[in-house]
């Protein structure tokens, strides 16, 4: 496949995965709701268990090699888990979504005469859905949209009050992993692929390419002394 069709295939899952956040944000502002507490909270974690799946749908898209490895190894290709550890194999360093941040001091929003954008992209440190975390809300998730049976290892119904007090942070934390992440395809050392959500709402991708040497950086990005600065390709939609 054709590195342009991956990369729309990825900007689509992640762009649905927006659009079923922004319905799970319904719910927490009390805009909609399921008539009662148990239903109203059902609905609000099988769309975060849909979300995390488009995330892995879309990195699956992007290392599309990863299937033969489901299928070598017969996993289970409807369970999260399962296929990102087959991702790894493929893209061991991009296999999940990295969380970063356009550098504004070291970064300009104005193109150059070829049309390209100048800037750094700097790994986000705030709250966000780690890999640790996705595995464990997808658990969450997974238990909430079944019934229980009542003579198995967990007959009780699930806390309801809690997992709703909880679902605003679950909300935050996955926002904050896709609204500005990159990702590499496999085999390709030059070039990182941004996501982001631009000032129209809708997600967008970004070509960056490292700029090897430090004189050829912008006077205006050298002051901080990093040499790591990178070239955005055509797309300045921000």
């Amino acid at each position: 496949m054709e590195t342009h069709a991956k990369l729309e295939m990825y900007r689509d899952r992640i762009a649905e995965a927006k659009r079923r956040l922004d319905v799970i944000e319904a719910f927490l502002a009390g805009q909609v709701s399921a008539v009662y507490l148990p239903t109203t909270v059902e609905s609000v974690y099988l769309q975060f268990r849909k979300v995390l799946e488009l995330i892995v749908m879309a990195s699956i898209s992007a290392n599309d090699g990863a299937t033969d490895v489901i299928a070598e190894e017969r996993l289970r290709d409807w369970h999260a888990g399962d296929i990102l550890k087959a991702i790894r194999k493929v893209n061991c360093s991009y296999y999940y979504p990295t969380p970063s941040r356009l550098h504004e001091g070291r970064s300009s929003l104005l193109p150059d005469a070829g049309g390209s954008y100048r800037g750094e992209i700097v790994d986000f440190d705030g709250d966000f859905l780690t890999e640790d975390r996705f595995q464990t809300l997808y658990d969450r998730a997974s238990e909430v949209i079944h019934t229980p049976n009542p003579f198995g290892r967990r007959p009780k119904a699930p806390d309801y009050a809690s997992l709703w007090s909880q679902a605003d942070a679950w909300h935050r934390r996955i926002a904050n992993l896709l609204s500005h992440h990159h990702f590499k395809l496999p085999g390709d050392k030059d070039s990182m692929y941004v996501c982001y959500l631009g000032s129209d709402g809708e997600f967008h991708l970004a070509t960056f390419v490292r700029i090897a040497d430090v004189n050829d950086v912008p006077e205006e990005l050298r002051a901080v002394g990093r040499t790591d600065s990178a070239n955005l390709g055509d797309d300045g939609n921000r």
